[in-house]
């Protein structure tokens, strides 16, 4: 769960806006599936966003090119972390945000964040 916090104080930190997990469900019931899809598309939504924005300042010149490379490598490492979550998820309804999905996420916007304040 600290993880999770790390990701959204890291977006805030980075100009984004964090959409955090709310359900509300009132009499309906979520199936285990919905939830995981749902906390995978969260973070991938953060990271993805972060990510983003921060290529728009590298193209602006505003970021330098080693950080770029090595922003561009952390994002490398969470899309893999992600994509094999998601394919789990598909079979198994079971599946949830990995722990290293979480950290692979938590490391690519800490690096953004601090690439701000250089």
């Amino acid at each position: 769960m600290k993880t999770i916090y790390s990701i959204l104080l890291a977006l805030a930190l980075c100009g984004g806006v964090a959409v955090l997990p709310v359900a509300v469900t009132g009499c309906k019931t979520t199936s285990a599936q919905t939830t995981a899809y749902k906390t995978l598309s969260s973070i991938g939504t953060a990271v993805n966003s972060a990510y983003a924005g921060f290529l728009d300042q590298a193209v602006a010149g505003k970021v330098s090119g080693d950080k770029v490379k090595a922003i561009s490598i952390e994002y490398q490492v969470f899309q893999t972390a992600f994509s094999a979550a998601v394919s789990l998820a598909q079979g198994n309804v079971n599946a949830t945000a990995s722990q290293s999905v979480l950290d692979a996420g938590a490391n690519v916007l800490r690096e953004i964040a601090a690439s701000k304040g250089k």
